[in-house]
């Protein structure tokens, strides 16, 4: 305690002082039934001190306890008036009281940590990283709070969140609407203290959140559900740390497989998967329509891209990120004649497009290193004559100058996603019949690169060199088109009923095990059930 000073120089009244009530409803009062209060009197080092006590019987009970602390040569603090027992034993819980508010105070709440977090990665971290790891924790954050009462919508609260919370270039800005002013004062009120994260409701009610869509609550996918658990699961590292936690609840075997939703990936659906002569047929009215007036001009521009996307497999990212001395192209054939030779392109890079806010100085979106690569690794992809066609003319009808970026935007910047997206949902409409439309057929761009792979694979080519030509492992390969790989089933049908046919009916068997070599040449068996030598007549 700060203030110790004491004294044994204390006097304890014998008699009681008797106060009577001056209040204006008391004055009224004859003065014999007004309110009276009574109160013992003693000297602290000559100080006069009293309470006022409203019966006489307990001020003389605390006049006697008074008098009992001189008795027995107890101190007296001399700022209080009180016994130096009394004086600490208050002091103690005032300090003790103190303390609990103040720790409640800076008490740090999930969604603190969770911040706190964030900003720590936030420089290392690639533009549409950043956009995902802020996806991911509000996501959890929303989730865990003390109540619902009076949440927000669902879109308000997530929009706040991602943008107003976790992006440090948006979070000092001015909320747009009150209902955004109100989500955010309605998560900070309300979530859980991080102590809570050491609970197993807790991690239950943050994996079964990040299995929905935030906006809807629909289920999410499954690709959705892992990025998520990933970003969530890091945040817990960081607090393990950082001592705020002790271990990291998703070790335990309890929580290592809940909530993802199986270990399967995403099986690309055969239905999504164009052919050669429907992708030709979208290309040529990319060239002509666009659903805006500034997209109609614009798209003959895309026609390249979408065919890289197709011919060379490339993901959205990478094309628009290529330039156009990545191609290595064979000589022009004569004026008339169709291209027949291949040509091959160099990736390096690729531009995902994350939005202005996410990146680190609020400009444009920078070029990265290709997916799960290092900035030194690169994918060399072999263009067949169609698409060295579609290149070719795109370089020399646009006049893409040596080494200028291949794609540019109607305002000469990037393509952005909404654009490219637009001009092709107009040329499914301008090529496809009403029954193609309607179906899942080409329905994205990227669904080209789903039927390029599709086409090689189903051509025969090496899937070790598929998968080295399109960005993925051979595992993922097999795993997510394996409903787009054609003839394996008719394959399977017709050995099987090869095999069937030998059986037809026991007659036809019987009659076959009776003949000279009889036995299924199948199995190399011969009726003693002993295996033949392959090379004895």
């Amino acid at each position: 305690m700060d203030d110790e000073e004491f004294t044994y120089d204390v006097r304890v009244w014998d008699s009681i002082k008797e106060f009577v009530s001056t209040a204006k409803t008391e004055l009224a009062k004859p003065e014999a039934k007004r309110k009276r209060t009574y109160s013992p009197r003693w000297t602290v080092a000559g100080r006069e001190c009293g309470k006022n006590y409203p019966s006489y019987n307990q001020a003389k009970r605390r006049r006697d306890q008074l008098a009992e602390a001189v008795s027995r040569a107890e101190a007296f603090h001399i700022k209080t008036g009180l016994p130096m027992s009394e004086y600490r034993k208050i002091a103690e819980k005032e300090a003790a009281e103190k303390a609990a508010r103040e720790a409640a105070e800076k008490a740090a709440t999930c969604l603190q940590r969770f911040i706190t977090f964030f900003d720590t990665k936030w420089p290392a971290l690639a533009d549409k990283a950043r956009a995902n790891l802020a996806d991911s924790l509000s996501t959890v954050a929303a989730a865990l709070v003390t109540d619902e009462d009076g949440r927000p919508e669902r879109a308000v609260l997530n929009h706040t969140l991602i943008k107003y919370v976790f992006n440090k270039h948006t979070r000092s800005q001015a909320l747009p609407t009150q209902e955004h002013v109100d989500a955010l004062a309605w998560i900070q009120a309300r979530s859980l203290p991080d102590t809570a994260l050491a609970e197993d409701s807790t991690i239950r009610a943050a994996l079964e959140a990040i299995r929905l869509q935030p906006t809807t609550g629909e289920p999410a996918a499954l690709v959705s559900v892992k990025r998520k658990r990933a970003g969530f699961n890091q945040a817990l590292e960081y607090m393990v740390e950082n001592g705020v936690l002790a271990v990291n609840p998703l070790n335990n075997p309890k929580w290592r497989d809940y909530g993802k939703g199986g270990k399967r990936l995403a099986i690309v659906d055969r239905a999504v998967v164009a052919n050669p002569r429907q992708v030709e047929a979208l290309i040529a009215k990319v060239g002509l329509h666009g659903s805006h007036r500034d997209t109609r001009e614009f798209s003959p521009r895309l026609q390249a891209f979408f065919a890289l996307l197709y011919y060379c497999m490339m993901r959205p990212s990478e094309a628009l990120d290529v330039t156009e001395d990545a191609f290595d192209l064979p000589p022009e054939p004569a004026e008339g004649e169709p291209e027949t030779q291949w040509g091959t392109v160099r990736l390096k890079t690729s531009n995902p497009q994350a939005e202005q806010a996410w990146t680190s100085d609020g400009g444009k979106a920078k070029s990265k290193s290709l997916k799960q690569r290092t900035p030194e690794e690169y994918r060399d992809i072999p263009i067949p004559p169609r698409g060295v066609y579609w290149v070719r003319r795109h370089i020399k009808e646009f006049k893409i100058a040596e080494g200028a970026q291949m794609f540019v935007g109607p305002n000469g910047g990037m393509v952005g996603k909404t654009v490219y997206a637009r001009v092709w949902r107009s040329a499914r409409q301008a090529a496809l019949t009403v029954k193609q439309h309607k179906s899942p057929l080409a329905q994205r761009p990227y669904d080209l690169r789903h039927g390029g792979i599709s086409l090689q694979l189903n051509a025969g080519a090496p899937p070790t060199l598929v998968a080295e030509w399109a960005g993925h492992s051979l595992e993922v390969m097999y795993k997510v088109y394996a409903k787009c790989i054609d003839g394996q089933e008719d394959l399977a049908r017709r050995l099987i009923a090869e095999a069937l046919e030998r059986y037809a009916s026991p007659e036809e068997s019987a009659e076959r095990d009776d003949e000279p070599g009889g036995a299924d040449p199948q199995h190399g068996e011969d009726e003693g059930g002993t295996e033949r030598d392959p090379g004895s007549s």
